[in-house]
């Protein structure tokens, strides 16, 4: 029974990126596999309350906090070596680089975003973007109050425009009652002047 001995005398790589083996028997071409990018998972949305399923993610603007949290996993990269790009479509000017697995926001105002991520291996190999659609709407507590002010206001100036009118009213009021004082004074005096023995003899001055 013979036994076939191989020896790999060297290992160059040519243009197309195969790698040569010179062995006793000849040479023998090796083709490296294609890089594969990372996967990357959106796992949940923070912010009212924690959603876990991504269909029609409507969040209060009261809510304040909203957060979202990912997450890749790759054989080739050491833990806490993985890197993400993020961006909050709507929000962001700009990609943002970041190591954690976990971005917040802070009082997004009422509108509709799109969270994207993507992960970048140790070789620099980036994944396709996870996405996530959300909704940020006006609570319809703040809709309520908004409401009420409104009508506490109109209810101010009705009332404003009331005391007013009421005041003009008590203005003519004193005046009348005035000139009814003035008028019994003098009613008065003048009886008081006929009465008088003098009646005939003195002069009245008012």
């Amino acid at each position: 029974m013979r036994t076939a001995w191989l020896a790999a005398w060297s290992c160059p790589y040519d243009r197309a990126s195969r790698l040569w083996f010179g062995t006793t028997n000849g040479a023998t071409c090796f083709r490296p596999p294609a890089p594969s990018p990372p996967p990357v998972y959106i796992r949940a949305v923070v912010a009212d309350q924690r959603y876990g399923e991504f269909d029609d993610i409507r969040i209060p603007a009261s809510t304040g906090l909203t957060a979202f949290e990912f997450q890749s996993i790759d054989f080739k990269t050491r833990p806490g070596g993985m890197i993400f790009r993020y961006r909050l479509k709507g929000h962001d000017p700009e990609w943002r680089t970041t190591a954690e697995r976990r971005v917040e926001y802070q009082d997004l105002p009422s509108s509709e975003y799109t969270f994207q991520v993507t992960a970048v291996d140790r070789d620099l190999n980036y994944s396709m973007p996870a996405t996530v659609e959300i909704a940020v709407v006006p609570d319809s507590r703040d809709e309520k109050i908004d409401e009420l002010e409104v009508r506490v206001r109109e209810r101010t100036r009705e009332l404003s425009g009331k005391n007013a009118e009421l005041e003009n009213t008590l203005g003519e009021l004193r005046e009348m009652q005035d000139q009814l004082i003035v008028q019994e004074k003098m009613a008065s005096l003048e009886i008081s002047w006929r009465d008088s023995p003098t009646s005939s003899t003195a002069r009245w001055v008012p």
